[in-house]
């Protein structure tokens, strides 16, 4: 039995339906898979970038995320009060606010928070924020 070479076979497979390309795929693909069985996917450790690449790592995240619904609820009851102003909350319980970000945030390091919700609440009467 002599075997067809693909250029004879493409017209052939050009003129094929939808429903037998499927099949022609799966038996290719299930012949192709006895062929390549010994072919493994690469281990996990193996790396893809270039030699001698080294990555820049920024920042690690936390394993688990910090429940902040006690930081929330404090900004619904009281937020208002400290509207256009920067506030760093630990809990329930107000570390340091201020006019701007770096202050606040180097105070709340100060009193040893590190991982303080820092935010700045707006007015309750304030227009929903839409970009830009």
């Amino acid at each position: 039995m002599s075997h067809a070479s693909w250029k004879d076979a493409m017209p052939v497979i050009n003129e094929l339906s939808i429903q037998h390309l499927r099949i022609l795929q799966r038996q290719i693909a299930r012949k192709l898979g006895a062929a390549d069985e010994k072919e493994k996917p690469p281990p996990a450790t193996q790396s893809y970038m270039p030699p001698g690449f080294v990555p820049r790592i920024i920042g690690e995240s936390p394993r688990t995320l910090r429940d902040r619904s006690k930081e929330w609820a404090w900004l619904r009851k009281f937020g208002h009060e400290y509207a256009g102003q920067w506030v760093a909350l630990d809990g329930d319980r107000l570390v340091s606010h201020g006019a701007t970000l770096k202050e606040v945030a180097e105070a709340a390091e100060a009193a040893g928070v590190k991982d303080a919700l820092t935010v700045r609440p707006e007015s309750r009467d304030a227009l929903p924020y839409a970009g830009m």
